[in-house]
């Protein structure tokens, strides 16, 4: 049996993690999370030093796979460095990031988020920056970025939750390209059942 672990790069990913695992939607066993000394299953953090004294602070008899979700693929961690316990890191991508995926909560934000795009340049034009921002129809919502939001956002439609992953996953194929990554890159949507 192979042993898993999940690193995310903030509290949204984490957020998002969480009602995935609470609801057994991941097509990881939740018999194989791994969990440190108190109880927590997600690392929030993308320090593999950390991780691994966290996590790893002890000899494990089957191999580990660590999971990791970041907004871009260009980000370098080296998680074997830290432990040999370590027998293979997946990356799964959020690229463009992980607020596209807030976008499908409701039927009238993806609308709305292109006309907001007409209007912005730049990194304005990120879905975060339509989530925070009031001006050029931006809705304000300065907490999209913050644990308890996202979480109350989905918890109570993960079924959603699940498919505007994979709408996000659709997206992104169009705009962007894992080509030319190792194959242990992949999107949050390949993790799901």
């Amino acid at each position: 049996m192979t042993l898993n672990s999940f690193v995310v790069e903030g509290a949204a990913e984490k957020a998002i993690l969480d009602i995935l695992i609470e609801n057994d939607l991941l097509k990881i066993p939740c018999d194989t999370v791994l969990e440190n000394n108190s109880g927590k299953i997600i690392f929030d953090t993308l320090n593999p030093r950390k991780f691994a004294k966290d996590f790893l602070n002890h000899d494990f008899d089957e191999p580990i796979q660590v999971h990791v979700l970041l907004d871009s693929p260009n980000k370098k961690l080296n998680f074997l460095r830290y432990s040999n316990q370590i027998d293979s890191v997946h990356y799964y991508v959020t690229r463009e990031e992980i607020e596209a995926i807030h976008l499908y909560y409701n039927p009238d934000w993806p609308s709305q988020y292109e006309k907001y795009k007409h209007h912005t340049t730049g990194t304005e034009t990120k879905p975060s920056a339509f989530f925070i921002n009031r001006g050029h129809g931006g809705l304000g919502i300065t907490n999209i970025k913050q644990y308890d939001y996202v979480y109350g956002l989905w918890c109570d439609s993960p079924q959603a939750l699940v498919k505007a992953i994979k709408h996000t996953k659709t997206d992104m194929l169009r705009k962007h390209s894992l080509r030319g990554y190792p194959e242990n890159y992949g999107y949050i949507a390949d993790l799901l059942k």
